[in-house]
């Protein structure tokens, strides 16, 4: 026994050592390139919606379609399936679309959410889709409703304020319609039908900036048409040229309910 137990030291401080010869270095993480940007239309225009698909899909781009309506007629149906069909995300825009805080004030929370919130989720319930995502009328909102919309959607869409007015600020330099990857549960976003001037080269900065820091910039619109006749309203050939642009930048599409799984 005293000839084996050095015997057995002199084994265990060579597995030792050679242990320590072999130790293989910490594997680095890998941060997920993640730059890119999310495409959102509001309102019912469900024809002119789908009418874009091709520009859409040959683009390699899902946008989500928040719909406001308290009726869908079959034609309707079929639009809004054709949208589900080649991957875009339908989230909520409540029934009547009326102005959120206003409602609220003049009611009570509760018949905001029975009257505009709930019928709409059972609605689109009803056609097999289960929204995930809100954005607000007006991008109106408070931290009370957001709370309690919290409870039916995993995330919700605002507008910068930045728009509110004459527009002081670069948008590369508007912070919040630039998603981080900070499980941010209520996103802004930046407007870009006709209206709001926003001209591609502001576009192509925004893209840069999202490509240089590995964010997601978030863009709301309404009717895509060929030719622009009223306000709300986005040029088709616009919308090419801003998806050629992010196709220059290599940034990928997102749909709204996809950034908080970033």
């Amino acid at each position: 026994m005293k000839i084996l137990f050095p015997k057995l030291l002199i084994y265990i401080s060579i597995i030792l050592i050679i242990a320590s010869c072999n130790s293989v270095e910490p594997i680095e993480k890998i941060e997920v390139q993640r730059s890119g940007f999310c495409l959102t239309f509001d309102d019912d225009y469900l024809e002119e919606w789908v009418n874009i698909n091709d520009i859409l899909e040959n683009n390699n781009v899902k946008a989500t379609f928040f719909i406001a309506a308290d009726y869908l007629s079959s034609t309707e149906k079929v639009l809004l399936n054709t949208l589900l069909i080649h991957g875009h995300e339908i989230g909520c825009h409540t029934l009547h679309h009326y102005h959120p805080l206003e409602f609220i004030s003049n009611h009570s929370l509760r018949e905001y959410m029975e009257t505009e919130i709930i019928p709409q989720i059972e609605m689109l319930n009803g056609l097999g889709i289960h929204p995930k995502s809100f954005s607000y009328p007006y991008g109106e909102n408070d931290s009370t409703l957001d709370k309690e919309l919290l409870k039916h959607f995993e995330i919700l869409r605002d507008i910068t304020d930045e728009q509110r007015k004459p527009l002081e600020k670069p948008i590369e330099e508007i912070e919040e319609v630039f998603y981080k990857n900070n499980n941010a549960k209520i996103v802004s976003s930046l407007a870009i039908d006709n209206n709001f001037n926003i001209s591609l080269e502001q576009i192509e900065k925004a893209f840069k900036r999202a490509k240089d820091k590995k964010e997601i910039v978030v863009f709301y619109a309404h009717q895509p048409v060929n030719e622009i006749t009223r306000t709300y309203q986005i040029s088709t050939g616009y919308l090419q040229n801003l998806l050629l642009l992010a196709k220059k930048y290599e940034l990928k599409s997102y749909t709204l309910s996809e950034l908080i799984n970033q």
